[in-house]
């Protein structure tokens, strides 16, 4: 049954829609009509209920959407500072000027090499650099697009050889190197990589093996001074020094 509207002044039952009495024409009290609410609307209502209580009720509080936004930052945080420290410049840059120097690497390592006995020669870091510079002359171009290689120098340290690499993308420095300690293993000399950086971002040995193509065209211009270390019997790597013994001609 559809709902109906009193008149207050005859109680005649009106239909609803009506403004005046249908029987004394007394103009009709229209609040006092029952509010019948769409059910669309109390949806609605009901649904933005159910939000306002998920944002203000601490009951509803999901751990896995907050740990899942938590690793999204901690991600994102942890990739800017490492680009961060990736375009920064690592400690002990040896200064350009100071890689010059008169000695004749190669050929000193050739003649100890062709000596009848075994010979120690000792070379600075400044001989290695120097020596670096003019290998760099035979050096493909960069194995990485973009970038272009600018010096190679060493850094020594008691028994550890650092190898860098600075580049230039864009005419701005990247600064890249890898570390080894040099030993001889049953006559052949063998380099252990110890690990690596990318400007001043450090890098594990173990993912340092699969970075190995950023060096590659480094490897590349040194093949023949890797293939005169063949010829020596024990490296050592002091501050500033490295010392090698030859094995000798009559030896091979």
């Amino acid at each position: 049954m559809s709902e109906q509207l009193k008149c207050g002044t005859c109680g005649f039952a009106n239909e609803p829609e009506r403004v005046y009495c249908h029987s004394c024409g007394a103009k009709l009290d229209r609040s006092l009509m029952p509010i019948v609410e769409d059910k669309n609307q109390q949806g609605g209502a009901e649904a933005a209920r159910r939000r306002i209580k998920r944002l203000t009720n601490p009951s509803t509080f999901s751990v896995g959407l907050f740990l899942k936004k938590l690793i999204v930052v901690v991600f994102w945080a942890a990739f800017v500072a490492a680009l961060i420290l990736i375009v920064r410049q690592p400690d002990g840059v040896p200064d350009p000027k100071g890689e010059t120097s008169s000695r004749l690497v190669q050929s000193e390592l050739m003649e100890a090499a062709q000596s009848p006995a075994p010979r120690s020669i000792a070379f600075s870091e400044a001989d290695v650099n120097s020596a670096l510079k003019q290998s760099l002359k035979r050096s493909p171009a960069s194995a990485l697009p973009g970038l272009e290689l600018k010096r190679t120098y060493a850094k020594l340290t008691p028994g550890v050889i650092h190898i860098g690499v600075e580049q230039a993308l864009w005419d701005y420095s990247l600064y890249s190197g890898v570390d080894y300690r040099l030993t001889v293993v049953d006559g052949k000399f063998t380099p252990i990589l110890l690990g690596g950086n990318f400007g001043r971002l450090p890098i594990h040995v173990e993912v340092m093996k699969y970075l190995d193509v950023a060096f590659q065209n480094l490897w590349t211009a040194l093949k023949r001074e890797h293939e005169q270390m063949s010829r020596v019997q024990s490296v050592t790597v002091g501050d500033g020094q490295i010392v090698l013994v030859t094995k000798g001609a009559a030896a091979r």
